[in-house]
């Protein structure tokens, strides 16, 4: 007689594969949690050099669109304009402060400019004159975008803080790479004078600045990645130790 063996089933090949517990679970969540954090701060890095490289890059332009709106100045102060504008020389420290603010970029973008909205220009350069090939040659700048702001009044062209508490509004200025959040009424910007409603409600740089442009310790500055400007401590060319501002001299 054959016998009849009857298999309940629970053999080794039939069993169902053992899942994970909770402890290799936390494991895997801790590990990758690590992990996620390493590649956010590595693209952080990665972002702040990023824009470290735009700013000296930016700086460079600016820098060279001021030589040669200099160059065309120097050449143009012994040109008769007769009505239609006036030489302009960036030594001239009386004309410098028809800029107001070390933060405007304006005199590089046009050839006259109505700042205070009072309906005279503060400047109204020579216009290029074919003939004698002197005058204002301009806009300097290309690829670079400005647009409005308002700056601390307290900002002097020497690098200086006169410790007022004034606000310059419609300010034509470029701004560095480095967004940030406007602060205290300053720094909203805007594609019109009138910026009550900005048209850049997001995050921006802060304006690049221009000091002591004419004389030998000429320099543009970028707030850099804090947006606060420090003034320089000794060498106007060096920004003070514990600084990220970024200084380029232009002589």
């Amino acid at each position: 007689m054959v016998g009849m063996h009857l298999s309940d089933g629970s053999s080794q090949r039939g069993q169902a594969p053992r899942g994970f517990t909770l402890l290799e679970l936390m494991v895997v969540a801790a590990v990758l949690a690590v992990v996620a954090l390493l590649v956010i701060f590595q693209l952080g890095d990665q972002v702040d050099d990023s824009r470290l490289s735009v700013a000296r890059y930016e700086l460079t332009q600016l820098r060279e669109a001021v030589l040669a709106f200099d160059r065309d100045a120097q050449l143009s102060l012994d040109l008769d304009c007769g009505a239609i504008g006036t030489p302009f020389d960036l030594a001239d420290a009386a004309i410098r402060t028809t800029l107001r603010s070390p933060a405007e970029a304006g005199f590089l973008l046009r050839s006259q400019r109505d700042i205070d909205d009072d309906g005279t220009d503060e400047w109204n350069f020579c216009d290029f004159d074919p003939e004698y090939r002197v005058g204002w040659r301009g806009p300097y700048l290309s690829g670079l975008k400005p647009a409005y702001t308002a700056v601390d009044a307290a900002l002097e062209f020497d690098g200086t803080d006169d410790g007022t508490s004034a606000v310059l509004d419609n300010v034509l200025a470029i701004p560095d790479p480095f967004d940030r959040d406007a602060a205290a009424g300053l720094f909203a910007w805007s594609d019109t004078p009138d910026y009550t409603t900005p048209t850049y409600p997001e995050r921006r740089g802060r304006p690049y600045l221009f000091f002591a442009l004419g004389e030998p310790d000429a320099r543009i500055v970028s707030m850099g990645p804090n947006g606060v400007y420090e003034p320089p401590t000794g060498d106007p060319c060096v920004p003070p130790a514990g600084s990220d501002d970024l200084v380029l001299c232009i002589n």
